[in-house]
């Protein structure tokens, strides 16, 4: 178990309360300033990092607070769009673009064909400011890709037998010697 606090500089401390505060895990929090796992859990478990856990949520509860205020001070003088935000959040309300995409793309075969669509779009357009795009109409590369691909099947077919170099005595006993002195 984890000793409560830490002997360790206030500066680590602190930077590890840091990471911590911004979602870094113990292990990586441990790897990056190189100290011990056990030792951010225990600076973590310290009354100065519970203190400043406290605190952070204290401050968060407080603007949760004002925020839920200020949305009814916004709905009871009848802001259209904060009405609109609100029920949006519930799930309740879509755009019209959004309802269009959701009922557009109920079926399958549309989205796919619409997919099809794009992308011979892009083919083209790649084609008209690069001049080329791959696939359409570019004999030159499949020429290359094809020698190359016979090449390699050439020589997986007829392997040439590697030529071993001649025994050298003075080179063996060298290797060994090195080896046992590792």
């Amino acid at each position: 178990m984890a000793k409560p606090g830490s002997n360790k500089p206030q500066i680590l401390q602190a930077r590890v309360i840091e990471l911590s505060a911004q979602g870094a895990s113990g292990r990586r929090i441990a790897a990056e300033l190189r100290i011990h796992r056990s030792t951010v859990a225990r600076i973590l478990a310290g009354p100065e990092a519970q203190g400043i856990a406290l605190e952070a949520r204290e401050r968060a509860r407080r603007m949760v607070e004002k925020a839920d205020e200020a949305l009814h001070r916004s709905l009871d003088r009848g802001s259209a769009r904060t009405a609109i935000a609100v029920l949006k959040g519930a799930g309740v309300f879509e755009s019209r673009a959004e309802s269009i995409v959701r009922y557009r793309y109920q079926d399958m075969a549309r989205v796919q064909a619409d997919l099809e669509e794009l992308e011979r779009k892009s083919r083209e357009l790649a084609a008209g400011k690069f001049g080329r795009a791959p696939g359409l109409g570019n004999e030159r590369e499949s020429a290359r890709i094809e020698r190359l691909a016979w090449a390699e099947r050439e020589r997986a077919a007829n392997p040439q037998p590697k030529e071993s170099p001649p025994f050298d005595p003075y080179a063996f006993a060298v290797r060994s010697r090195l080896r046992r002195h590792r």
